[in-house]
């Protein structure tokens, strides 16, 4: 039952990471960029699927990282305050976004750091290139998809500080859910099923809608967390 009750508390935070605008952001204009450059929709599927490796790889080592300096905390008490703040701040972000997107901060990549990246994704001329550019890119987005991951490693750890085998299943699992849809994405675009554009057009009518969904499953995990935490007086 408590690995039930783990994998039911770190799936609301992995679907909430997964419908990021700013993965979408990324990877749209990653396969947009290739599609102006070739015809070959084989070229494309793969770009996308290594992609999305790529990010999986990036943030289970990201994860693994994470839990070794949570080894270091040494008040449990406190690190669930903390990751409960930190998952209700991405929470008011994400509900800021639903009312005036655009305005003040915003849950995606900052207007200044955009031309850089895209000078970046416009240099990927290869489906290798869309496997490495992935470590260049998740500077930019770390301000913007890392909090509901950090949340839930740092409440995990809290309440089971073993990196054991279980540990790795937790991390492959989140991240699964985390780079499904850009699978998704990689699949309807490279096999034509859609067109990039009718993507894009999807992602901008549905921002704020994803806003809103991310809003309330971080509240509702940020309460949790934040409710539990007297259990370790």
């Amino acid at each position: 039952m408590e690995h039930l009750s783990f994998f039911a508390i770190m799936a609301p935070a992995a679907l909430a990471d997964s419908i990021n605008p700013c993965a979408f952001a990324v990877m749209l204009l990653l396969l947009t960029t290739i599609l102006n450059k070739t015809d070959d929709k084989k070229k494309v599927l793969l770009a996308g699927l290594l992609f999305a490796l790529a990010v999986f790889i990036t943030y289970f080592l990201l994860g693994l990282g994470v839990l070794k300096l949570l080894g270091n905390f040494e008040s449990l008490f406190w690190l669930k305050r903390v990751v409960g703040i930190v998952g209700l701040l991405v929470a008011l972000a994400n509900f800021k976004d639903f009312f005036w997107y655009w305005k003040g901060f915003v849950m995606e990549v900052p207007m200044a750091r955009r031309p850089t990246m895209m000078k970046i994704i416009k240099k990927t001329i290869s489906p290798l290139g869309a496997f490495v550019i992935w470590i260049i890119i998740s500077l930019f987005l770390l301000p913007c998809s890392s909090g509901p991951y950090l949340t839930i490693l740092g409440y995990l750890w809290a309440e089971n500080q073993a990196l054991n085998t279980r540990w790795y299943i937790y991390l492959l699992v989140y991240n699964l859910i985390f780079v499904a849809p850009m699978v998704v994405i990689a699949l309807l675009v490279g096999l034509w099923y859609s067109s990039a554009e009718k993507i894009w057009a999807f992602k901008n009518k549905n921002t704020r809608l994803i806003h809103l969904i991310v809003w309330v499953l971080m509240l509702g995990l940020s309460i949790y967390i934040i409710g539990s935490n007297y259990s370790l007086r």
